[in-house]
């Protein structure tokens, strides 16, 4: 009969680590597969989610303005008071693609409801007032500057009341009047800030700001060779300056500071 040699310490130690070594092994795999499952679960809770979003906000523009939309560019936005904060994404009708404005889904937390906004209206405006702007401008000044207008009127009741038909936006200033804002930016180069030119473009631009009847301001940018300028206009100055136009040069001199 043989003996079996006495294992040492070491040779214990050795195979008893080899056979825990399958265990640890297994746990590792369990607890991988584990954390791969939850993020699968996570992302694909994430799209679906943002799925949904972007249906419903799809539908709320589709029924409040009678046409087809498409959205995309989801982004989350801050919170304010009585706002837990908002899902913001780009939107446009399919019909005309170069018309992109946002929409936002919102939730009111002092009443828990859940509510859109969007400035659709005035980017479809932006877009019709192009043409009679940019004549007013070449009139003005000779030839197009850089400009731009941005109209709103969302982000209120008035916004989201503003749905199809959508009036041109002849009509919905006389609709809406000071419930809409168009602020006009107007920006040019020249070797220096010649007062009595600019005080006569001022003039002209004024009165056409005026005569639209809705809450207007004006942003007048100039470049020269040593200095950029801005003079900022709003709505009861250009109501006023536009009424007393001798007012507009000494306005200027007062106004008109370095950026």
């Amino acid at each position: 009969m043989s003996v079996q040699p006495k294992q040492t310490t070491q040779q214990k130690y050795h195979l008893d680590n080899t056979l825990g070594r399958p265990r640890k092994n297994k746990s590792a795999r369990v607890v991988l597969i584990a954390a791969v499952t939850l993020c699968i679960v996570i992302i694909g809770l994430n799209i679906f989610g943002s799925y949904q979003d972007k249906n419903s906000m799809v539908q709320y523009l589709e029924e409040k303005y009678a046409q087809e939309f498409a959205v995309k560019d989801t982004r989350g936005g801050g919170g304010t008071i009585g706002a837990r904060g908002y899902l913001e994404a780009t939107a446009y009708p399919k019909s005309d693609k170069s018309i992109e404005f946002w929409v936002r889904k919102s939730r009111n937390t002092i009443i828990n409801q859940e509510y859109f906004t969007d400035n659709y209206p005035g980017k479809f405006w932006q877009e019709e007032d192009k043409t009679v702007v940019e004549q007013m401008l070449i009139s003005v000044f000779g030839k197009l500057p850089e400009y731009n207008v941005d109209i709103m009127t969302s982000g209120t009741n008035r916004g989201r009341n503003i749905k199809s038909p959508l009036p041109t936006f002849a009509d919905a200033t006389q609709r809406y009047g000071k419930s809409i804002a168009y602020n006009l930016i107007v920006k040019l180069s020249e070797p220096e800030v010649l007062l009595d030119l600019n005080e006569l473009r001022l003039v002209k631009l004024l009165e056409y700001l005026n005569g639209l009847g809705i809450n207007s301001s004006l942003s007048y940018q100039l470049q020269t060779n040593s200095d950029s300028y801005i003079v900022n206009i709003f709505n009861e100055e250009i109501v006023e300056l536009s009424n007393n136009p001798d007012t507009v040069r000494p306005f200027v001199e007062k106004k008109l500071r370095v950026k």
